[in-house]
């Protein structure tokens, strides 16, 4: 299978060679635990780590649009595949 430069997915597919399934990204861990911040260092890694996340969701979200119309067209190639072979 070639890597496709286009595929809004890559990044958030497993390393299995011809994996179709897809990983949602996960929230940083600095912002979903119940510590606080000790101090500004602290509080600016974190902060950069959820700028990279939405980055990362925004991506996840071009992703999953991307599947929907490939599955669409699958569907719709599908459609026509029946139907050719039904008015035979």
């Amino acid at each position: 299978m070639a890597i496709d430069l286009f595929d809004e997915c890559r990044e958030f597919r497993p390393m299995v060679v011809m994996s179709k399934q897809i990983e949602r990204p996960k929230p940083p861990y600095c912002a979903a635990s119940a510590i606080s911040f000790f101090d500004e260092f602290q509080f600016q890694s974190c902060r950069s780590e959820m700028l990279d996340y939405q980055a990362r969701v925004e991506r996840y979200g071009k992703c999953l649009q991307q599947e929907n119309a490939e599955a669409i067209a699958e569907f719709n190639g599908t459609i026509e595949s029946f139907n050719r072979l039904a008015s035979q």
